[in-house]
């Protein structure tokens, strides 16, 4: 990234003095930018590397996750709205770069017609090529092509940028989902754990082994439970609706493709396991590289803003041929003529271009804090996004071995109670505490996913600059 931002000042630098023969054209002052850390200072999770994050969709081992992904790109509004803006700039570029050189244009006509009586009828027909040309004595339409390419590459990095935020916002509501549906089994084994603890103390309220009010708080949880049951339900329904409003696919359709991978478990899969990651993945991050380019937009604009102050040089010519014919009057001719050579020098303008310069020069201290801004910020989330995923990683580990060890403590009230050792609801409580920590990891799971999709948002997605 350090040397990024040499390059990045060394570029609007030569910009902007690349003409300096020709006239007095210099760079405006870059204010002092802080550089940016020379590696990450959050835990690095897990202690490995993942080479590729543009792979992570198609690694992740659930083929549906990539298909709602380029669905939802398809149907996205912001996406487009993206492409627009960037073929805009094209066209933009190819209007600046057609400046650099002449400009031809052709034209023909026909006439019919009669001006006195009694002359006869006349013909007229003419035809000709008109080009028109402005000498780039001090880079004006070199600054203005070189402004208009990095806005065209700017533009290319924002549909990028909008690429990968579609893709992240489609992961984490389908990973909801999914998460919703692991949780909706956890909670109908909680339910039927409870049915059971229910029907005995029901037993044991009648044989009078235990008091009545047991019983009702036994049917108490039971409907508690039944009533989160119906909650997750509409929980999941929910992601799905809003699953079906990002992909635009039809809800019967969806539906279908959902249960492809249903009952699935969830997990951290390797593919969204970072265990390494360099500090100059900033670099590729779409919305920085779009930062870096307005300024070498702007730094372009500014030296376009100065030669407006200097004279200016254009050259005209054309050639043609015309024909009459009326009567006995016939006659054909050929045209041509170079100039006018025009030379335009700036007197007096009331400080206008004055004016221009220092705000252009304002526009362009404006894009390096902008710049600035958008590398700092991509350094955060990087962070944040590392610091989640490395004690996510630890929580899941410790949440993990809390659940082995209940599912053993199950595993041996079962073979108690198969010796009569113990009683049905010691199972039944048993069954329902391996219930709750395997809730309380699904939940961790969840965080790991969302912080998996949390960094390769931060890190600038799949995409790498050229």
């Amino acid at each position: 990234m350090r040397c990024r931002r040499t390059l990045l000042l060394a570029g609007v630098a030569v910009t902007l003095t690349g003409c300096a023969g020709l006239g007095p054209v210099a760079a405006p002052p870059a204010p002092e930018r802080p550089a940016p850390p020379a590696a990450w200072q959050a835990p690095v999770a897990h202690g490995g590397s993942v080479s590729e994050l543009s792979a992570w969709w198609a690694q992740v081992g659930d083929d549906t996750l990539p298909e709602l992904i380029a669905l939802a790109q398809a149907a996205s509004p912001s996406l487009s709205a993206a492409q627009a803006q960037l073929e805009r700039a094209r066209a933009e570029l190819s209007a600046g770069q057609a400046a650099l050189g002449p400009t031809v244009d052709a034209s023909a006509n026909a006439n019919r017609g009669n001006t006195q009586y009694p002359l006869p009828l006349s013909r007229t027909a003419g035809a000709s090529l008109a080009a028109s040309w402005e000498a780039d004595l001090f880079g004006r339409n070199r600054f203005a092509a070189q402004a208009a390419q990095a806005r065209a590459d700017g533009a290319e990095a924002l549909w990028h940028d909008a690429r990968v935020v579609i893709a992240a916002e489609t992961a984490v509501q389908y990973l909801s989902l999914r998460y919703c549906e692991a949780v909706l089994e956890q909670v109908a084994a909680d339910l039927r754990a409870l049915d059971t603890l229910t029907r005995l103390a029901r037993l044991n309220a009648e044989a009078g082994l235990q008091t009545s009010a047991a019983a009702d708080g036994a049917a108490a949880r039971q409907a508690g439970a039944s009533s989160r049951l119906l909650a997750q339900q509409a929980a999941c329904d929910l992601d799905v609706k809003a699953l079906v409003a990002l992909t635009a696919l039809a809800e019967p359709d969806l539906r279908q493709r959902l249960a492809r991978r249903a009952g699935r478990d969830l997990d951290v899969p390797p593919a969204m396991v970072v265990r390494s990651m360099p500090a100059q993945v900033v670099a590729q991050r779409p919305d920085v590289l779009a930062a870096e380019r307005e300024v070498l937009a702007a730094a372009s604009l500014v030296g376009e803003a100065r030669t407006l102050r200097l004279p200016r040089l254009s050259l005209g010519g054309s050639i043609g041929a015309f024909s009459v014919r009326g009567g006995p009057l016939a006659a054909d001719l050929n045209t041509w003529s170079v100039g006018p050579i025009r030379l335009q020098v700036p007197v007096f303008d009331g400080g206008v271009a004055q004016a221009r310069v220092k705000a252009a020069a304002a526009e362009f201290d404006h894009a390096v804090r902008q710049f600035d801004a958008k590398a700092r910020q991509a350094i955060r989330e990087v962070e944040e996004a590392l610091v989640q995923a490395h004690f996510t990683s630890q929580r899941l580990t410790q949440v993990r071995s809390a659940r082995l060890a209940l599912e053993r403590s199950l595993r041996a009230t079962e073979q108690r109670v198969a010796a009569g050792l113990d009683s049905r609801q010691s199972l039944e409580e048993a069954r329902r505490a391996v219930i709750d920590i395997r809730l309380n990891e699904l939940a961790t799971v969840r965080e790991g996913l969302i912080a998996g999709v949390s960094l390769y948002r931060a890190a600038g997605g799949g995409w790498n600059t050229p």
